[in-house]
């Protein structure tokens, strides 16, 4: 049994006396079996992936986006606000497009 241990390991160690784990045994041993461990990961992964790209969809959704109607985007014209509001937004509208106002933005 000490046999197949490092040199180290060979002589009494108090760490594996006691209830404690070896870590250093604990990744040989894993490394020992890396080909096992490695198959079983590869077989997990390809039959999940195969599963999950197999199986049928149990639940689809699906959009689709119409271009507005004209009547839809008329009021966001200038020349439809224009029609479409009274008095006093027309006069706010003429005083926006004005030369002075300009002057004064820039």
């Amino acid at each position: 049994m000490d046999e197949d241990k490092p040199a180290v390991y060979r002589q009494r160690n108090p760490a594996v006396d006691s209830d404690e784990i070896d870590l250093v045994e604990f990744f040989l041993c894993l490394w020992q079996q890396k080909l096992l461990i490695i198959a079983f990961v590869s077989v997990t992964t390809v039959t999940a992936a195969a599963f999950a790209f197999l199986s049928p969809p149990e639940y689809e959704a699906k959009a689709g986006v119409l271009p507005p109607r004209l009547s839809d985007i008329a009021p966001y014209n200038v020349g439809g606000v224009a029609r479409s509001t009274s008095v006093s937004s027309m006069c706010r509208i003429s005083m926006l497009r004005s030369k002075q106002t300009c002057s004064l933005v820039h």
